[in-house]
């Protein structure tokens, strides 16, 4: 099997290590390993063209896109792993330009309940008919997701599974597991779409509580109770050392917490999400149908309602007076991830689709 994986980013690997790098490329890099034959591709950014029209709203996308459609006649398959809206692969595949067979894991699930733009609505609606009916198979990254795409939308049987999209389990140090957890504080992580707001005001009533806040960019200005720190995870570290270092953060915390601002259709804190459940954390989420994984039902964390203050001093008061209860969300996490929610399990699921995609 020749596979041709398309990417925005990086434009070449070097590094395959999965102990080296939290990113596999979403299995690009284990399947390499293994044996497969894969090579990425993205496109130059340094021609003319890009430079008139990467002002476009996912310029990186569509040039990627169409720029391999030359290319893909020499490889077996395409895989795009990456979170990508698909429309110029759908419209090539309509228009006949490629027959080289497309698997996508989708990240989200074009659902257009979610949305109050007019024009965002109507795009949507074009994109997923021309993508669901066109490329040849979608494996949807989480079983949520799926289930929320059925909702919407009366999709082709052939896209109906998901492939458990999860973490790089191998990309921690594994003594870690053998020290004492702390369980000494909360800690808030991410950045996009986050409602801060709301769970600062929560922890400024638990004054007897700690939260350390997590973020990409400069941190928030003063006001903050003295129970809540704000920290630049990127401060002085790469991308890798940064995510290592949130791994050590997760196992000692008692719990992750990934408030959201606005319900939209992407699942906000996704990547959060299964990185605190591969290191065995319970997770308290807003409330949304769109979350990555339905944390009460799989009992491994709470969920509060958008913008609710006593929800969040009832969560957190709850696993404060329970520890038994927070100890089982936590063996129930660790279980989870290493069952499904993982590279090694992600990257056996999209190669079997590959390889019935070819038969």
């Amino acid at each position: 099997m020749k596979i041709l994986y398309v990417c925005t980013w990086p434009d070449t690997l070097t590094d395959f290590d999965p102990k080296k790098s939290w990113s596999t490329c979403f299995g690009a890099k284990t399947l390499y390993l293994k044996g497969i034959q894969i090579e990425w591709h993205t496109h130059r950014r340094d021609t003319i063209l890009y430079k008139i029209c990467k002002w476009l709203p996912q310029a990186d996308q569509i040039f990627a896109q169409l720029s391999c459609i030359k290319k893909a006649r020499k490889y077996d398959i395409i895989y795009i792993g990456f979170d990508m809206h698909l429309l110029p692969l759908g419209l090539a595949k309509w228009c006949g330009l490629l027959e080289t067979p497309v698997f996508i894991v989708s990240h989200f699930m074009y659902n257009t309940r979610f949305s109050k733009n007019i024009l965002k609505k109507l795009f949507t609606i074009i994109e997923r008919k021309i993508v669901y009916r066109n490329i040849e198979k979608i494996s949807f990254a989480s079983p949520s997701l799926l289930s929320l795409a059925q909702q919407d939308y009366n999709m082709p049987n052939r896209h109906h599974s998901s492939c458990f999209w999860g973490a790089n389990t191998h990309y921690y140090n594994p003594a870690l597991f053998q020290e004492p957890a702390r369980r000494d504080i909360y800690i808030g992580v991410g950045q996009t779409n986050r409602d801060y707001d709301t769970l600062i005001k929560a922890f400024t009533v638990m004054e007897k509580s700690r939260c350390e806040i997590y973020t990409k960019s400069s941190q928030k200005g003063g006001g903050l109770p003295h129970n809540v720190t704000y920290i630049n995870l990127m401060a002085g570290l790469t991308l890798n050392a940064a995510y290592k270092l949130l791994r050590e953060k997760y196992y000692h915390c008692k719990a992750v917490l990934i408030p959201i601002k606005t319900l939209n259709d992407v699942p906000n804190g996704a990547t959060v999400l299964v990185e605190a459940i591969a290191m065995g954390r319970p997770v308290i989420i807003t409330k949304a149908e769109t979350n990555f994984i339905d944390v009460e039902k799989e009992g491994v964390g709470m969920s509060v309602e958008p913008g609710d203050v006593q929800g969040w001093i009832k969560a957190i008061s709850y696993l404060e007076n329970h520890p038994e209860e927070l100890e089982a969300m936590s063996s129930r996490a660790y279980r989870l991830a290493r069952k499904y929610y993982n590279d090694d399990n992600f990257t056996r699921n999209i190669y079997l689709h590959m390889a019935n995609l070819l038969r």
